[in-house]
């Protein structure tokens, strides 16, 4: 093992600025909490709250909402998820994007075993789907 893999000083460690700006940070203000603990104890009390807010915040989208976000009756390791609702990736990858700015900004770069390099927009991509 290297000294850097025992060490225990951190490589990094991000700004406030940094911090003010990340996706958690945007998290916790939408559900009114103030730290990273606090939305770890929103998650052990109350999981369906936690994840219903999970995926509310990411704009998940769905065809037909679901009722119960989760249920873990039979066990948590057969959790069942969005019950009575309906959603596919195509939906939340592509179709969101049709008509907004997103639409036309890069999506994949695809590299062949060959060298050869294509670029594809969100709708460069829906179009090579269709």
């Amino acid at each position: 093992m290297s000294a850097a893999e025992t060490s225990s000083e951190y490589v990094w460690i991000p700004t406030p600025e940094f911090i003010a700006g990340t996706r958690e940070t945007a998290f916790l203000r939408y559900l009114g909490l103030d730290s990273f603990e606090e939305l770890e104890a929103l998650g052990k009390r109350d999981a369906p709250a936690f994840w219903d807010a999970v995926l509310r915040f990411t704009d998940l989208r769905f065809y037909r909402p679901y009722h119960t976000v989760m249920d873990d009756s039979a066990g948590i390791e057969w959790t069942r998820w969005c019950l009575g609702g309906t959603t596919n990736l195509v939906l939340n990858c592509f179709d969101r994007h049709r008509g907004t700015p997103i639409h036309d900004k890069e999506y994949l770069v695809w590299v062949g075993e060959d060298g050869a390099v294509r670029r594809f927009t969100y709708r460069g991509f829906d179009e090579e789907m269709s």
